[in-house]
């Protein structure tokens, strides 16, 4: 899991961040450390971050 100090098992072993518990608390939540705006539709960043995010993907793929 993608939660500080969290040893749970990942729900989607397929791009999954989180286990059950922090998905159901941060699913919708932009993947930014410390933001806590929903992440766009097809994005996994908010509004607000989704140019640094399309970056680190674009410079990871």
């Amino acid at each position: 899991c993608a939660y500080d100090n969290c040893q749970g098992t990942l729900i989607s072993a397929q791009g999954g961040s989180f286990c059950a518990a922090h998905e159901d608390e941060f699913g919708n939540k932009c993947r930014v450390r410390d933001c806590l705006n929903d992440r766009l539709p097809k994005s996994q960043a908010c509004e607000q971050h989704k140019p640094e995010w399309d970056k680190y993907v674009y410079q990871h793929s």
